[in-house]
Order: structure tokens, then C-alpha cells, then sequence
């Protein structure tokens, strides 16, 4: 009775370690799950060569007047899915979403010579997912430079993004147009041979004075 005891305990454990690993996948990028399965510790990274995607969804916390809660979350989830199937497709990494806004990117925690050039074709594929979706619109941002990346919190943790970089990126996003994705100029230089866009315009940024950037081109 005692080895079977024994077994069922085992049996038990490894079901439930199967169960925390895999929760560990669902919330962190595979690389840095593997790394804290192995080390147990803290993790995080710097990268230089990034670009990083807000975007927010126009018009729908006017829609959630008319809606109920279920209905609304439901919608959400229908918008975000089809984001999280995007970014796979195009190799980026998805951060998280805040309210009904969305943040992914790449260069990290794994390296990408053509970040720049993935995550404006993640942003065009985004634009016109939207368009599955009556009555709602999206605004777009777009910024390339350095990121710090880590793992934070310990209960409910997440794997989350720092920098100037991506502070600006926010800011491409929040000053930028209904229908459109707005890119800063250091984006810009990565993939202004492979888009067109209309000409630079210069916009007033918080902590950054005035900075010109770029509307891609409407598609």
C-alpha cells in the first residue's frame, strides 16, 4: 500500500509541475520560461536593437455604453485573439494588453536583424484585422532603439518592458491618428526603403520636445 501510495504521490507531483510549466509558457516567452524552469531566479535583458508597438483600440469605450459586460469582454477577446495570431505569424513578441490597448515586440528577449520591418507588418495586418470589427477603429505606434526586459512581481508575474524607447513608442501611438501608424524616425530609417510614406511632421512629445515622424502611408 505504501508503494502505491508513493506512486500516486509522484504521479500527483508530476501532473502538477506539467501543469505549472505549462502556466509558465502561457505568460512568458518560451526563452525565458526555459531560463527560469532552469535557474529559478530573477530574470532579466537588455537589447539595443528593438521595436516596440502600442496600439489602442478608437472608439471602444463608447461602445461599452451600449453594451453589457459580457458582451464587451467577449469583443475584446475576439480583437485580441486575432492580434495575439498576428504576432505570431510575424514573429513578434506580445507583452500584454492594458484596458483596451495592446503592446508587442521585437529584438527581445530573441534577436531580429528585421525587427523593424516585422513589427510595422504586424501594424499593417493589425489595421485591417480592425476592419473585421463595425464601429471600432485603431491608432497605432511605432518605435526602435533600446529596451530592458524582465521578469516582475512574484505572485502573477509578468514579463514586462522599460526605456526611453519604449516610453516614446507609447507616445507614437498616443499622438498619432485615427487609422494610422505612426512611426518615429529611427523606425523610420529601418524600413523607409520597403514603405511608403507621406511626408515627416513634426509633433510636441512629453520629455522630448519636438520630434519629427512618419505616417505609413494609408494601405
Amino acid at each position: 500500500r505504501y508503494i502505491l501510495e508513493l506512486g500516486s504521490a509522484e504521479e500527483r507531483a508530476r501532473v502538477a509541475t506539467t501543469r505549472a510549466n505549462s502556466l509558465l509558457n502561457s505568460v512568458l516567452p518560451p526563452s525565458v520560461a526555459a531560463k527560469v524552469q532552469r535557474e529559478g531566479k530573477t530574470y532579466t535583458v537588455k537589447a539595443e536593437n528593438c521595436s516596440i508597438l502600442f496600439a489602442d483600440i478608437v472608439g471602444f469605450t463608447k461602445l461599452s455604453e451600449r453594451l453589457s459586460a459580457d458582451e464587451l469582454v467577449t469583443l475584446l477577446n475576439q480583437i485580441f485573439s486575432r492580434f495575439d495570431q498576428l504576432t505570431l505569424k510575424h514573429g513578434v513578441e506580445k507583452i500584454k494588453t492594458i484596458g483596451d490597448g495592446y503592446l508587442a515586440v521585437c529584438g527581445i528577449p530573441s534577436p531580429a536583424n528585421d525587427h523593424a520591418k516585422r513589427v510595422v507588418a504586424l501594424a499593417i495586418d493589425m489595421q485591417r484585422a480592425m476592419q473585421e470589427f463595425e464601429g471600432l477603429s485603431i491608432r497605432i505606434g511605432i518605435n526602435s532603439g533600446t529596451v530592458v526586459a524582465g521578469i516582475i512581481g512574484q505572485t502573477r508575474i509578468a514579463f514586462d518592458l522599460w526605456g526611453q524607447a519604449v516610453n516614446i513608442a507609447s507616445r507614437m501611438e498616443s499622438h498619432g491618428e485615427i487609422d494610422r501608424i505612426q512611426l518615429t524616425e529611427e523606425t523610420f530609417e529601418e524600413v523607409k526603403d520597403i514603405y511608403p510614406f507621406d511626408e515627416p511632421r513634426h509633433i510636441e512629445v512629453k520629455g522630448k520636445g519636438e520630434m519629427r515622424v512618419y505616417l505609413l502611408s494609408e494601405q
